[in-house]
């Protein structure tokens, strides 16, 4: 068995890339598989075995396969087998726009691929707590606007129906106090056209409107795994949202993907072993 080196950031409870490469790692592990992360900034809930600059080495002598988030720029273990787990837009952030030569990609979403590939190379790994942010079926008042990454990409053209609306972002100390704030929103405005926002909003029954920047298509967005309900591309959609929004619906479609991921991941497994 060739071991897996994964790199990661240190861990954040409310960052949605860096808790999915965590969160990765322990489902490779029950897998069976050998799992090192870079990084001992871990979730004590899910602790994985660190790998310095020495182990690094080691375990690149026993065929040690390296998985690079698309963040990361060339190869910083120097390992022969590359695996690039892509969590969200080649070139986000200041990460590479392309990949080197012989990496094997798997996306997190459809939304995200760009490769050619069928379903079955796609990593969707539902890591929202569930007991956490569910509809409590509280009553509703107000709306909320959450910015995210939306003013450092694309537009930074701020729509005048958010002016003067709470900032989701303030209400994120914590999980629980963000599971509150949108247990008691009526809908969230986002300029941030990829983000875990808009899942956590709808597992706790909260609609949103996404305010297009160019980052995608509708017809692109169309293929993201949790579809629309619940969601609009736009204001002239907000309406759609709100009456096609149900939470428990939602709910269950969210778990269903963990059935789905753990199939995909025997064939992770299976194509990265044998590369």
């Amino acid at each position: 068995m060739r071991p897996y080196i994964v790199w990661s950031p240190g861990y954040a409870p409310l960052c949605g890339g860096i808790k999915v490469l965590h969160r990765f790692c322990k489902e490779l592990e029950e897998k069976g598989q050998e799992v090192y992360l870079n990084t001992t900034d871990q979730n004590p809930i899910w602790p994985i075995k660190y790998a310095d600059n020495a182990k690094v080495r080691e375990l690149l002598n026993r065929g040690g396969i390296a998985v690079y988030p698309e963040i990361v720029t060339g190869n910083p273990f120097n390992a022969k087998t590359i695996v690039r787990y892509v969590l969200n837009q080649a070139g986000l952030l200041g990460g590479p726009t392309d990949y080197t030569q012989g990496e094997t990609i798997f996306p997190f979403s459809m939304v995200f691929n760009k490769f050619g590939l069928d379903s079955s190379w796609v990593l969707f790994l539902p890591v929202i707590e569930t007991n956490i942010f569910f509809d409590k079926h509280l009553p509703r008042e107000g709306k909320m606007v959450y910015f995210g990454k939306g003013f450092r990409l694309g537009d930074r053209t701020r729509n005048s129906v958010t002016d003067g609306l709470p900032n989701l972002t303030s209400f994120m100390q914590t999980a629980e106090s963000l599971s509150e704030a949108l247990n008691k929103c009526e809908l969230v405005y986002c300029y941030d056209n990829i983000t875990a926002i808009t899942e956590i909003s709808r597992l706790c029954g909260c609609p949103v409107v996404i305010f297009p920047n160019g980052e995608f298509t509708r017809e692109k967005y169309s293929e993201h795994e949790m579809g629309w309900d619940g969601l609009a591309w736009g204001l002239e959609e907000q309406e759609r949202a709100i009456s096609s929004m149900n939470s428990d619906d939602f709910m269950v479609r969210y778990l269903k993907l963990k059935e789905t991921f753990l199939e995909n991941l025997d064939l992770f497994i299976e194509r990265t072993q044998n590369a």
